[in-house]
């Protein structure tokens, strides 16, 4: 709209500037020149700054016009493209989800296909040079940001199902689980296979089991470190009956000597 703007007003410029009025005074002719010079001028400027765009630090864009895509993204600067052209911007910096310091809850289910509810936090990135063929296939930033939620949903509840419940205090290798089930969902394979972002890192903030379960693993924890603590006292009687024995032979061969 401001490039038609801006060329409308271009052409009434120039309209006034070449407008001839037979037997008008000198100094009415020169000011309705002037006039139009600064109408033509500000045309001009409001042609040309339609073809000026800023790409933010930590972006990269995709120009296109007309169902056509430029194969080469514009990286972080000042650029002049054409004033018929778009451009959509995409964030390559790392990007947390959800933001502010905020965790997704959702509901996954175990091995067992026992219910848990699960609190993650994701980073991942989208890499500059993937974003010309990323914008062809999916579509904008936004479209980016939703299919990635998708497939962190996807990845967090199918790592999730490969554990047993038994398995939850094994926190960092469930998250590892669930770190690549989600990279495996953000692969676009048609017509060939490209990433759609990056997983950097997954916090697996809770895991959630039914009361009884988590009751139940708690005392299977306790039952486990009573024998524990069993087993320990055992090695210390049995080292205490070493040091008997030790201090037996030595007061016999004492008496034989």
């Amino acid at each position: 709209y401001l490039m038609f703007f801006g060329l409308v007003v271009l052409v009434v410029g120039l309209s006034i500037t070449l407008l001839r009025t037979p037997g008008a005074p000198g100094h009415r002719v020169t000011l309705f020149r002037l006039l139009g010079a600064g109408v033509t001028a500000a045309g001009v400027i409001l042609t040309l700054s339609t073809g000026v765009t800023v790409i933010g630090v930590g972006e990269t864009g995709v120009v296109h016009a007309f169902g056509r895509v430029d194969p080469t993204p514009v990286v972080s600067g000042l650029h002049l493209i054409r004033p018929w052209a778009s451009v959509e911007k995409f964030r390559v910096r790392e990007i947390q989800f959800p933001g502010a310091g905020v965790t997704e809850a959702m509901d996954a289910l175990s091995k067992e296909q026992m219910a848990v509810d699960v609190e993650v936090a994701v980073r991942y990135q989208i890499r500059s040079e993937d974003v010309v063929e990323l914008y062809q296939r999916i579509g904008d930033h936004a479209a980016g940001e939703s299919a990635v939620l998708n497939a962190i949903r996807a990845g967090v509840r199918d790592g999730m199902a490969r554990r047993a419940i038994g398995e939850i205090q094994f926190r960092d290798s469930i998250a590892a689980d669930m770190a690549r089930s989600v990279q495996e969902k953000l692969i676009s394979r048609e017509p060939t296979p490209i990433h759609i972002a990056y997983v950097t890192q997954l916090f697996l903030r809770k895991i959630t089991p039914p009361g009884t379960v988590a009751q139940a693993i708690n005392q299977k924890i306790a039952q486990e470190q009573q024998v524990q603590t069993e087993g320990f006292k055992v090695q210390v009687e049995e080292q205490k009956a070493r040091q008997r024995v030790t201090e037996a032979r030595g007061v016999a061969d004492a008496q034989r000597i």
